[in-house]
């Protein structure tokens, strides 16, 4: 559900409304803490207007999300999504407040955080099938991800970690319901 929306909500957005939607809904410190815009904390995290940068979130959107659902259930991914978006956007606006932010980055780098950490903290609750996911599985790719972020200009690093950060707490203190 999630990806599918964040495809939509690209697709409305091709051409002049790509304009409007990041003036209005990027997450940008002036916006959010001067006029109180704090829904653009949320609302970056549902913005893309670029195809490349929607391709490579959306695949590990679907791709982890896709095993974490299996484990966590669909409101609690929901929640970990919500909840890395909201913390990296917070990370951004604080650490970071020069430029407005846009992507599904900081909420997929918590999806990726949160199954690494489950994979190394607690293995017997993973799957045999869903060991080429959690853990060491994946943390190659996001130790790379981390370092290429630090060498593109535009990339918004402090909502990639403070996305992160939220997913490694969920992994220290989520107990599934099965």
């Amino acid at each position: 559900i999630l990806v599918g929306v964040q495809i939509r909500i690209w697709w409305l957005a091709l051409g002049s409304a790509n304009v409007s939607l990041v003036e209005n809904f990027a997450n940008w410190t002036p916006a959010v803490l001067l006029s109180g815009e704090v829904f653009r904390l949320l609302s970056m995290g549902f913005i893309q207007t670029d195809l490349i940068h929607l391709g490579l979130n959306m695949i590990w959107l679907a791709y982890v999300g896709t095993h974490l659902e299996r484990f966590m259930g669909r409101t609690h991914l929901l929640l970990l999504f919500v909840l890395a978006v909201l913390c990296g956007s917070a990370c951004s606006v604080l650490l970071g407040p020069t430029q407005p932010s846009i992507g599904a980055s900081g909420g997929v780098f918590g999806l990726i955080g949160c199954a690494v950490f489950v994979g190394w903290l607690r293995p017997e609750l993973v799957s045999t099938s869903a060991r080429t996911v959690f853990g060491w599985a994946l943390a190659p790719y996001l130790l790379v991800m981390l370092i290429s972020g630090f060498f593109h200009e535009q990339t918004d690093n402090w909502a990639h970690l403070g996305g992160l950060g939220a997913g490694v707490m969920t992994a220290l203190f989520f107990h599934p319901q099965h």
